[in-house]
Formats: structure tokens, C-alpha cells, sequence
């Protein structure tokens, strides 16, 4: 029994040796005729797109996506006195996949090994299932039958496919004359045989200029529906439970380009940085983070962090009229250190001592300009070819 399991498996891996040479063969032959030219797909999406079933192994991320590395091909597009940033994927290489076409036994009952022939998806084919799916921008020679679209398709725009790679596209945007400003972009045809149909691809010339105009056209489009049902969806039951990542973004988008105006402080929205239960209030975006462990404050002007005791902002909290200990003042630089130092100094000579928050009738903005003044009165009074002391190194009472 042992020795028929190994003989199937030599079987089976002799199959797969030998459809792996045939693909690969057929793949030089395709390239080495000119049938295989380079094709781009370029995502201006904040969202990443990808295919699925066989070709599910192509994707194309979104230009700001921290994921990738920082010298990845990027281009940017002036358009509406915006720049777009889009990820740059060039396909090169054919896509290899087998079609079954029959099995053979291995003389086991219930063994059998397939037999598949290789067949290819060019880069052209590729690109226009990218198009198909996402940015169906199609342009039909007259008496031509386009295929009917996929059913899992999801117009969303924002995707500029185009025959060649990056430096085609630049020597199309150099170009003066819009009438020259012509990009290849893929089509596939349906033809007729028989009972069946048969589809084929081509490139057809586009202008890129209308290009991109139905391009990004299409994108405000989805942007503004993808909105629309997120804030019906907050509108009707005043709960973000339904609301997706991929809303957010896409609304974050339309601020960043000027289309949608950003939320109030304080406002009550489905767009926030939190995730909060039903029932919580949304909380204001403007809240501060500890700057020990992080936490975010309970409500405005907290003056220390109820998680670890310290304070959310050193020189705010001490400036409040608070006790600060001295290990955090020390970490203050420049001015706002100055500014505590004399403060400190005040309280030490019988003024502020109490441990109370500002005092009534002066505003927490009263005290740092009366600090701030009485700094400047200070060093006018000194002699001017007296050496000043650096205040960001003055030493605090007792460390001389």
C-alpha cells in the first residue's frame, strides 16, 4: 500500500512539473511575439482595491497607506487645485492559471490526477477586469459589443489604467496640446460563436484629460453616496453601531479635498476617532492625552490624569495654580519653563501659596501674562554688561 501512495505521488508531482514547464513556455513565447506590452493601474482611492477568484493576487493599495514602504512609486496629479496622490502598480508579466481538461487514473480505486491546461491572462486582461470592477470608463468602436458588466462590480472611480508604464504617462502630460494628450486604455470585445462567446481585448486611444475628468467625477460621486448612507443610517437611529471604517475615510476624504466641511467641536457626529457604545455620547475630538500613560482626559481642563496622578500638561496644570512637583517642572524647555520657574518662584516668597486653582477674578490667561511681565521688568533692570543667565539652564532654589 505504501508503495502505490509513492508511486501516485510521483505521478501527481511529475503533472505538476510538467504543466509548470508548459505555462512558462507558453509565457516567454507570449512576451518574446509582443503580445504581452506593460499596463498601469493607478489607485487614487483612499481605499484599496484588489480582485477576487483567480486573480484575487493583484491588488493596489492606497497612496497613504503606512504599510508601505516610503520609497514605493507614487505619482501626483494637479486636478481642482488638488494635488491626488495615487499608488502605482505596472503589470508586466502574464498570469498563469490552468483549465482543466480531463484526469487519468493511478490504478487506486478513487485516485486520479488531473490534467490541466496552461492558460494566460495578459497584463491587458488584468487591467481591464481592474476597470471593469472599479472604474468602468469603456469607450465602444461602432457596431462592437462590449461584455455585460460583472455583477460584483463596485463603481467606486478613482482608477486610471492605461497601456505602458509611469514614464508613458508623463510624456502624455507633457505634451501641450490637449489633442495629443492620448492614452491607450483596454477594452474587452464579445464575439459570437455559435452557441457561445468569445472574449477578446484590445486597446482603444482615449484622451486623458476626459479620462480623468469621469474619473475623479465618479469618485465625488461614490464619496458623497458613501456619506449620504452613513449619516441616514446616524440620522435614523443616532448610533454609530452601523458605521463602517470605510465611511469614515471616505468622509475624512472629502474634507482633505474641501468637499464636505469638517465637524464642529463638540458636535455630535458619526465621524470620530473613538469607538464609543450606542448609548455614550460622542466624545469632542479636542480632548488631551496624558502625557505619562496616554489617557485621554474625562473633560476639558483636567489637571491631572485620574489613571496615573500626573499631570495631562505640566504647564498648564502648574500655570492653574496646582502643586506640580518639582521633577516635572524640571522637564520643561524654553519660555514655558522660564515662565514656571517664576511662578514658582512667587509662591515661594509667600505669593500663591495656597494649593487652590486660580483665583477668583483673574483668569488663567491674567496670571501668565502678569508672569510674563514681570520676567521683562526683571531683565530690564539688570545691567546691561552683566552676563544673563540662559533661563532655559537657571538653576532652581536649592540645586546651586
Amino acid at each position: 500500500m505504501a508503495t502505490a501512495v509513492q508511486i501516485g505521488n510521483a505521478e501527481v508531482g511529475e503533472a505538476q512539473r510538467l504543466f509548470a514547464q508548459q505555462a512558462e513556455t507558453a509565457a516567454i513565447e507570449l512576451k518574446e511575439s509582443g503580445q504581452c506590452p506593460p499596463y498601469t493601474v493607478i489607485n487614487f482611492n483612499p481605499v484599496e482595491v484588489g480582485l477576487q477568484g483567480e486573480l484575487g493576487r493583484y491588488k493596489v493599495w492606497t497612496a497613504d497607506d503606512q504599510r508601505l514602504p516610503k520609497d514605493v512609486l507614487r505619482i501626483s496629479i494637479p486636478w481642482e487645485n488638488k494635488d491626488r496622490r495615487g499608488h502605482v502598480l505596472t503589470l508586466r508579466d502574464p498570469h498563469k492559471f490552468g483549465k482543466m481538461v480531463g484526469a487519468s487514473g493511478t490504478g487506486n480505486p478513487g485516485e486520479v490526477i488531473p490534467q490541466r491546461e496552461p492558460k494566460l491572462f495578459t497584463p491587458q486582461a488584468v487591467a481591464f477586469h481592474f476597470m471593469e470592477h472599479f472604474s468602468p470608463i469603456f469607450t465602444a468602436p461602432k457596431g462592437v459589443q462590449l461584455p455585460s458588466p460583472p455583477k460584483d462590480a463596485r463603481k467606486i472611480f478613482g482608477l486610471l489604467v492605461f497601456e505602458g508604464d509611469i514614464h508613458t504617462l508623463e510624456k502624455v502630460m507633457n505634451e501641450e496640446d490637449p489633442a495629443k494628450r492620448i492614452i491607450r486604455v483596454p477594452i474587452a470585445i464579445m464575439t459570437s460563436v455559435g452557441k457561445s462567446s468569445i472574449r477578446t481585448y484590445r486597446a482603444v486611444e482615449y484622451n486623458l484629460d476626459d479620462y480623468l475628468r469621469q474619473m475623479f467625477a465618479g469618485q465625488r460621486r461614490f464619496a458623497d453616496a458613501t456619506v449620504a448612507r452613513a449619516q441616514q443610517k446616524w440620522s435614523e437611529t443616532e448610533t454609530i453601531a452601523d458605521i463602517s471604517d470605510s465611511d469614515r475615510i471616505w468622509f475624512r476624504w472629502l474634507i482633505e479635498l474641501g468637499y464636505a466641511a469638517r465637524p464642529k467641536a463638540g458636535e455630535k457626529t458619526w465621524l470620530n476617532e473613538y469607538l464609543v457604545n450606542p448609548d455614550q455620547e460622542v466624545k469632542d475630538l479636542t480632548l488631551r492625552k496624558c502625557q505619562a500613560c496616554k489617557a485621554v482626559e474625562p473633560e476639558h481642563d483636567t489637571p491631572f490624569c485620574p489613571k496615573c496622578a500626573a499631570p495631562i500638561n505640566t504647564f498648564t496644570t502648574f500655570m492653574a495654580g496646582f502643586p506640580v512637583s518639582e521633577s516635572w517642572l524640571m522637564a520643561l524647555k524654553g519660555e514655558e519653563r522660564a515662565l514656571a520657574i517664576e511662578e514658582m518662584k512667587a509662591r515661594k516668597q509667600g505669593f500663591g501659596d495656597e494649593p487652590a486653582a486660580t483665583a477668583v477674578g483673574e483668569s488663567k490667561p491674567d496670571r501668565m501674562a502678569a508672569a510674563r511681565a514681570a520676567k521683562a521688568a526683571k531683565a530690564a533692570a539688570i545691567d546691561p554688561t552683566e552676563e544673563i543667565p540662559d533661563a532655559a539652564t537657571t538653576a532652581l532654589p536649592g540645586e546651586e
